[in-house]
């Protein structure tokens, strides 16, 4: 009886340890309807562009979440940046009103990682 209880717990832990190894879906926000509002937003931002260097890259650019669909709704991304100074990431939230207006930012922050400072705020647009 003992052996048939632990082989049971010992498959429990095998299944538990099995389920935690799925990594949650990454979604891409290059090619969405919004990303061109999400990087003019960080391309106009003077601070950030003075921080970074030029040429400022485009790194891994994610969905953080989103409500709605093409037609209307709200997305924030997230944005690896880097250049000649540093690199970090930012976060930016378009929102698309109605149907008939383009998607439009709210704005974000920068967050630099390398070397660290206090975030910049971006401005919407």
């Amino acid at each position: 009886m003992n052996a048939t209880r632990w082989v049971l717990v010992g498959l429990l832990g095998v299944g538990l340890s099995l389920g935690c190894d799925e990594k949650p879906k990454v979604v891409s926000a290059v090619g969405q309807p919004f990303y061109t509002s999400v990087a003019q937003t960080i391309s106009l931002n003077q601070e950030l562009l003075e921080r970074l260097g030029e040429p400022v890259t485009f790194g891994e650019s994610i969905l953080k979440s989103r409500e709605g669909d093409n037609n209307v709704g709200t997305a924030l991304v997230e944005v690896e940046l880097s250049g000649p100074k540093g690199k970090g990431k930012a976060q930016v939230k378009v929102v698309k009103a109605n149907p008939n207006t383009p998607w439009t930012s709210k704005g974000g922050d920068y967050f630099p990682t390398e070397p660290a400072g206090p975030p910049i705020h971006l401005q919407g647009r």
